[in-house]
C-alpha cells in the first residue's frame, strides 16, 4: 500500500525490536502478509482481506498508546481505508462475503 501513512504496517512487526508485542497481539497482521495472502490466493473473499485490514488497525490501537507515532498513522490510516471500502462498498460484506442485507436493500 503506498500511503504517507502506512508506513508502520508494511511488514512484519520484528520480535527483537518489540519484544512484547508478540504477548499482547495474539494474532498480528501486516500489509506484508497481507500482500503474500492475496499473491497465494488465500483470500477466497473480500470479505476475508477487509477482516485482515481491520485486524492490523485493532493489533495497532490495542498495542499503541494514543499520542504514539504508529497509533496516529493507524487512525488515520484506517479512516482512509474505511472511505475506501465505502467507495467499493466492502464496507457491507457479512463474513460470508455476501453483502449484507442493509446493502442489498441499498442496491
Amino acid at each position: 500500500m503506498e500511503h504517507d501513512e502506512a508506513w508502520p504496517f508494511l511488514t512484519r512487526v520484528n520480535r527483537k525490536e518489540v519484544p512484547d508485542y508478540y504477548q499482547i497481539i495474539k494474532c498480528p497482521m501486516d500489509f506484508s502478509t497481507m500482500r503474500s495472502k492475496f499473491h497465494k490466493a488465500e483470500y477466497v473473499r473480500a470479505a476475508e482481506f477487509v477482516r485482515d485490514l481491520q485486524l492490523v488497525f485493532t493489533n495497532c490501537a490495542q498495542y499503541n498508546q494514543p499520542s504514539a507515532a504508529e497509533a496516529k498513522a493507524g487512525l488515520r490510516l484506517s479512516r482512509f481505508a474505511e472511505k475506501q471500502l465505502r467507495e467499493l462498498r466492502l464496507d457491507q460484506l457479512e463474513s460470508d462475503g455476501a453483502p449484507s442485507k442493509r446493502s442489498r436493500r441499498s442496491l
